[in-house]
């Protein structure tokens, strides 16, 4: 009886992570790594480019940092089957929403200012029209599939509730940071 006690405890935890969950965890992972990496390898460049968009600096290395940070921790958490990895997976994606939505609202305002680019706008567009997609997509995997609730443990969790508040929180370091700038 002891030793299918024991088995049983094995092969019932959080050992067997679904393949998807997998992919999301490298790819929080890496995606988090190599902001971090590029940000320390162009930190002068990134100072000198803040002035040129209007931002202080700190706010621009602070918020790259930010993001490398939170997708790392978000795929740790991923990784190994955390509540909070699970929330600070979706808040990531809700963050990357709202950052490739302003990003496609900005793209008149960023033209203006810089000029056209070479490739055309049309091409920001479509890139940022994409990266949308693509985290909400990702975004609502988490949220919605069956998979995902069992594993993390989020069944009792209201998703409703839980997109509302990390898109709150979005929301509300928008505000923050454009009133800092």
């Amino acid at each position: 009886m002891q030793a299918n006690q024991t088995s049983y405890q094995v092969t019932e935890g959080n050992y067997d992570r679904p393949t998807s969950i997998t992919l999301i965890a490298i790819l929080l992972i890496l995606g988090g790594g190599i902001l971090a990496v590029t940000q320390l390898i162009s930190f002068a460049s990134l100072t000198d480019a803040s002035a040129d968009i209007g931002v202080p600096a700190v706010l621009l290395q602070g918020s790259i940092a930010f993001l490398g940070i939170l997708g790392i921790a978000a795929g740790i958490g991923a990784w190994t089957g955390k509540k909070w990895g699970w929330w600070l997976a979706i808040f990531y994606f809700a963050y990357a929403i709202a950052r490739n939505v302003n990003a496609l609202v900005s793209i008149n305002d960023v033209v203006n200012l810089l000029g056209a680019p070479g490739q055309g706008v049309a091409s920001y567009y479509i890139k940022y029209g994409f990266r949308v997609l693509w985290n909400a997509l990702l975004f609502l995997f988490l949220l919605r599939s069956e998979t995902v609730n069992i594993y993390f443990k989020t069944e009792n969790t209201p998703k409703w509730k839980a997109a509302a508040v990390v898109f709150g929180i979005v929301i509300l370091l928008f505000i923050v940071i454009t009133n800092l700038v």
